[in-house]
């Protein structure tokens, strides 16, 4: 795979650093290559003790089981200290692999 298609982390924020909470978006595919980078990303903001981490998945046109690990790993890891992980902004293929393994409602505010 070319790092054209590599997933890439476009921008971290934190748009209010009181409320721990952090907006995280990616472009690319989310694959066994690039989901580590992902994951470790996401278990810094676990020890930071961030209560909310969003993941915009607007720009990611692909995502496998390894993608969908990291995202269970880091929502898991949150939780456990009382924070949530959400994604946002998913179409396409990549929804429907989160419709599929039925993580679209649990990682997202749809009811």
């Amino acid at each position: 795979m070319s790092d054209d298609h590599r997933v890439r982390i476009l921008w971290v924020m934190s748009p209010d650093p009181e409320s721990h909470s952090w907006r995280i978006a990616l472009r690319g595919e989310l694959d066994a290559e690039s989901a580590p980078d992902l994951q470790a990303r996401i278990d810094a903001f676990v020890a930071q003790r961030a209560s909310l981490v969003i993941v915009d998945l607007a720009e990611v046109s692909f995502l496998d089981s390894s993608g969908l690990r990291a995202l269970v790993h880091g929502a898991r890891a949150l939780e456990k200290t009382g924070g949530r992980l959400l994604v946002e902004g998913a179409s396409g293929a990549v929804a429907r692999v989160l419709e599929l393994t039925d993580l679209l409602e649990r990682l997202t505010d749809q009811p």
